[in-house]
């Protein structure tokens, strides 16, 4: 019986960067592909698309949990991406009905920024799933985010409210 092999999380993650890279740069050079023939139409099918796919999985987590609260979305979402080194970020607020965050590095921004994919996409492929994370997770749930590290700031400032 062969010995199951023991990797760091830094050889994880790099097989994650170098898996990710290559599926996004296949995807990406796709999507440029379909809008250069078939215009704009293609973006706006891949945004809603995604939408429905991205809201879907999100309500199915949220039923596993006990109370898809605030809590709950950053245990499940973003402590394993931290871990695994995917992102950084910081709680910079926290309340009873609210939660901030201030993420400093997302391996998905770099990527992007290494393949010298346009930002747009980008965006389109990441960082507009966020909201329907949210809106599949818990209907009550708000989420706001004002900058992002994909469109060149410093950080991205992810906050979620309960209503």
């Amino acid at each position: 019986m062969a010995e199951k092999e023991c990797y760091s999380i830094e050889e994880q993650l790099e097989d994650f960067y170098r898996s990710e890279k290559r599926h996004l740069r296949e995807k990406v050079l796709l999507l440029c592909a379909l809008e250069k023939r078939f215009g704009m139409d293609v973006r706006d099918i891949v945004r809603e698309e995604r939408a429905k796919s991205v809201e879907t999985q999100w309500n199915a987590i949220a039923q596993q949990t006990a109370s898809a609260s605030i809590k709950d979305l950053i245990e499940i979402l973003w402590e394993p991406m931290r871990q695994r080194g995917i992102v950084k970020y910081n709680i910079i607020e926290s309340s009873d009905g609210m939660t901030c965050l201030k993420v400093t590095s997302c391996l998905f921004a770099k990527l992007v920024e290494e393949l010298n994919i346009p930002i747009d996409w980008g965006c389109e492929l990441y960082c507009c799933d966020d909201e329907q994370m949210v809106k599949g997770f818990n209907k009550r749930m708000k989420f706001s985010r004002s900058k992002t590290l994909m469109e060149g700031h410093d950080c991205c400032d992810h906050c979620y409210h309960m209503m």
